[in-house]
């Protein structure tokens, strides 16, 4: 069954071809040979069908059956339905909510293709299964040590809303979630004033609870002598709030007017029966053998300890030798000037200079002990 033929001499453009394709029509401007001609040529060869069933026309094309299989026919077409619809044109859309599956008192509404759940109040879920989970508090933590030891301060302890965590639409913990009081309201102890002494100066600085401090002489005065001072004066928590130390006093040093050194001997059989020449003899060995005496920048003097008995010789007998140098630089040793610019002062190296001689005296004495040999006796070094 043909229901249209066109013969053209040369090829056409597609789209001319597609729209001979959907006409029933059989003549073209420039056709060589049509199916009309061959009916009129030989009409018993061939048959004419009438009414026509050439269709022209896609009634199918305008979508008539909702996106549904439609079947295009000869002025019409037919609908053929799925999923439920029904009607001439699939127009009927069926009832998805019968049956439904949704919880909870929740309410169904019908789509194209399927039902949705509409949840009430903090449900969720496809179907809202799924209700409100409301958060809870933990157990109170216990409390957190004082912010301070005294005075008062604040003292806390938490809790947390995870027992459960509030979960969706649920709702979150009601109340505080931290708690305070006031702890250690005791009185703070304290230092008592910073320590002190005559003409001492205290420089001191204060971090946290421990003050600390440096002491130092005011001008023109000095630490005594064999009196240590402390690098640092300190009172506070680590010091159960206690100085741990006081100053020495300061005070303006005077030079001595003699510096003396005693060496003594003992003798096993000292003939106490001639002190005096013992005594000579011992000044004799002291004037050839001690540089001070040799330089006559010292004095000399010599006493005999330990002879009170009548007997001719005795032991324990001691033999002291007492060297003195004169100081004749005034008092003055200004120990202040020599802190600061390490120089001397007159007074100050006059003093130096008999420690020293004094000292150099005193190891030749008990280096050898020459010096207090006597003729005869026997002597016991220490």
């Amino acid at each position: 069954l043909v229901s249209s033929l066109t013969v053209i001499e040369k090829a056409l453009a597609l789209n001319e071809v597609k729209q001979l394709s959907q006409s029933c029509s059989t003549t073209a401007s420039n056709s060589l040979l049509t199916s009309n001609d061959l009916w009129k040529k030989d009409q018993k060869a061939f048959q004419m069908i009438i009414p026509s069933v050439c269709d022209a026309v896609d009634e199918c094309a305008a979508n008539p059956c909702h996106g549904h299989i439609c079947q295009n026919k000869i002025n019409g077409y037919t609908c053929i339905c799925s999923g439920g619809y029904t009607g001439q044109t699939c127009q009927t859309q069926p009832d998805f909510c019968k049956g439904h599956e949704c919880e909870n008192g929740a309410t169904c509404r019908n789509g194209a293709s399927n039902y949705t759940c509409v949840c009430p109040s903090r449900f969720n879920g496809t179907f809202c299964e799924i209700a409100p989970v409301n958060g809870g508090w933990t157990d109170w933590s216990e409390w957190l040590p004082c912010s301070t030891s005294c005075g008062g301060g604040d003292q806390n302890r938490y809790r947390y809303c995870s027992n459960p965590f509030p979960g969706l639409g649920g709702h979150i913990c009601v109340g505080k979630s931290i708690e305070k009081k006031v702890c250690n309201t005791m009185t703070c102890p304290k230092c008592p004033n910073k320590p002190s002494a005559y003409g001492v100066h205290m420089s001191c600085n204060t971090t946290g609870d421990t003050t600390t401090c440096s002491a130092a002489c005011r001008p023109g005065l000095a630490f005594v002598p064999g009196r240590t001072t402390l690098k640092q004066y300190k009172c506070g928590q680590s010091t159960n709030y206690i100085w741990n130390g006081q100053p020495p006093s300061c005070s303006k040093l005077h030079g001595p007017s003699t510096i003396i050194t005693h060496s003594a001997m003992t003798y096993t059989n000292f003939p106490c029966h001639k002190v005096e020449d013992a005594k000579t003899e011992i000044l004799k060995n002291a004037k050839s053998g001690l540089q001070c005496v040799i330089n006559k920048t010292c004095e000399i003097n010599v006493e005999i300890n330990g002879c009170n008995s009548k007997r001719k010789r005795s032991t324990g007998v001691d033999a002291v030798i007492t060297l003195t140098i004169p100081l004749d630089n005034g008092d003055n040793l200004d120990l202040e000037s020599y802190t600061s610019t390490k120089k001397l002062s007159p007074a100050l190296l006059n003093l130096v200079k008999a420690i020293a001689e004094l000292e150099k005296s005193a190891q030749e004495i008990n280096k050898t002990g020459k010096v207090f040999e006597l003729s005869g006796v026997k002597v016991q070094f220490d």
